[in-house]
């Protein structure tokens, strides 16, 4: 038996979401767990750079489309399709978007479990 939802929220059960379009910027739930989360962002460069942000949870993603900068710890990573990341929990990072931009996100535990991205104090 298939179960759909469209919200993301951990099963018992395997579950296939019922993600929004792919249109939108920010982030998007794609699949939940109990310890990990995958999500989809889309971003453009209309707002550059970014906020700083730090989170709690530990993100690894692969980028889809477009390009971007990524500069943490003093180390500036610049991807576009094809390459993937790592971003440790606690570690303060910034985007900076070249052109239209998606990525595919895990993040463990998951993000929403743990709330939102907060900007360094």
């Amino acid at each position: 038996m298939e179960t759909r939802s469209d919200t993301p929220e951990a099963a018992d059960t395997p579950t296939i979401l019922e993600t929004p379009g792919s249109d939108t910027l920010g982030p998007r739930i794609l699949a939940r767990g109990r310890r990990m989360a995958m999500r989809m962002w889309v971003e453009d460069e209309t707002v550059n750079p970014k906020e700083p942000r730090a989170h709690e949870y530990e993100v690894v993603g692969y980028v889809t489309e477009g390009s971007a900068t990524l500069d943490a710890n003093g180390q500036s990573l610049d991807l576009e399709a094809g390459d993937s990341y790592c971003i440790p929990p606690g570690v303060t990072h910034v985007w900076t978007i070249k052109s239209a931009f998606k990525c595919i996100e895990a993040t463990s535990p998951p993000a929403q479990d743990v709330g939102t991205d907060a900007t360094p104090t």
